[in-house]
């Protein structure tokens, strides 16, 4: 939530980035919320995870914005591997954008519609072998992020 907190500073307080950013702080307080009242029953827990996810996926304005912020704070690193690698999927560079932000693997979950966590693992093995990296993705973007731009 911290990260959230963060990037929220930084952003307009009109757009649909912020707006979604503040929901998604809210899904997760709700989950949190959930699994406490049901003394951590875990299938609780999931059956209600699916449903937020289910209905709180943020729309293409969310990611549109999200690429825009994530450039701007990022050293273009969006705009630079789309083109070093045209092989990225747009799922790839929305998974990328949400790396690049420090979203957590559940607020990835709940941005991407992933019900689980082990396609937020295949989704991060996957690009890191489209890219041709051997080391952690996360490792490899923030190398990329500080690397000067030609």
């Amino acid at each position: 939530l911290a990260v959230h907190e963060q990037m929220l500073a930084k952003v307009d307080n009109g757009t649909i980035l912020k707006r979604a950013l503040e929901n998604q702080i809210r899904v997760i307080r709700e989950l949190i919320t959930i699994y406490n009242e049901n003394s951590g029953n875990i299938k609780v827990f999931i059956k209600h995870f699916k449903e937020k996810i289910m209905l709180n996926t943020p729309g293409e304005g969310f990611w549109t914005d999200l690429r825009t912020f994530t450039d701007i704070n990022c050293n273009n690193i969006i705009t630079r591997l789309e083109k070093e690698f045209p092989e990225l999927t747009g799922k790839d560079l929305n998974f990328i954008m949400l790396t690049c932000c420090g979203f957590s693997y559940i607020e990835m979950a709940l941005c991407l519609g992933y019900a689980n966590e082990k396609s937020i693992s295949n989704r991060r093995v996957a690009i890191a072998r489209k890219i041709g990296t051997g080391e952690p993705l996360r490792d490899y973007l923030k190398q990329k992020i500080t690397e000067p731009v030609l």
